[in-house]
């Protein structure tokens, strides 16, 4: 499935994270895919690979987390867009993009993933008192962290006392 880059093949001849720079998005993305860029440049040269679709493809499947595949696939589809802009061989470069997908996270709930009720009552027994509340209260309702700071004392009902 080899297919060469020819844009990317000569490392000097394009940077990839000033590409980035000449994209309009917000700085924080603009960071995200500089170092998504640099990183696959340095995949390339560490692993002694040319810069084609195989070694992108090695790449990103090297990422141990879907979600870091699937920002890595945005920045590649978004920067290699325009790298490729005037070039006809842009559609042939984006539906083998497109066909980059991110591995599915296992979203299997397992013991290991969550703490049991005595693990929360020594992180409550050790914890200073506000701390202990807002650990207690986060265990006891479900709540995220940005929804308990979000609360308002007009939103809560006491019960029992408590």
């Amino acid at each position: 499935m080899t297919k060469n880059l020819p844009a990317l093949q000569n490392k000097s001849q394009i940077d990839l994270p000033a590409v980035v720079d000449r994209l309009r998005l917000t700085p924080e993305t603009k960071k995200t895919y500089k170092f998504a860029m640099n990183s696959y440049r340095n995949y390339c040269k560490k692993h002694n690979k040319p810069s084609d679709l195989d070694s992108l493809l090695d790449w990103i499947e090297s990422m141990p987390s879907p979600y870091t595949q699937a920002t890595y696939i945005a920045a590649v589809k978004k920067v290699l867009t325009e790298v490729y802009k005037y070039d006809p061989r842009l559609i042939e470069l984006k539906d083998n993009l497109e066909k980059i997908r991110p591995a599915k996270m296992t979203k299997t709930i397992t013991e290991s993933k969550y703490l049991k009720k005595n693990e929360i009552d020594r992180m409550i027994e050790i914890a200073n008192p506000k701390i202990g509340v807002i650990i207690e209260t986060l265990f006891i309702t479900g709540l995220r962290i940005s929804e308990l700071i979000n609360l308002k004392h007009e939103d809560c009902v006491l019960l029992q006392n408590k």
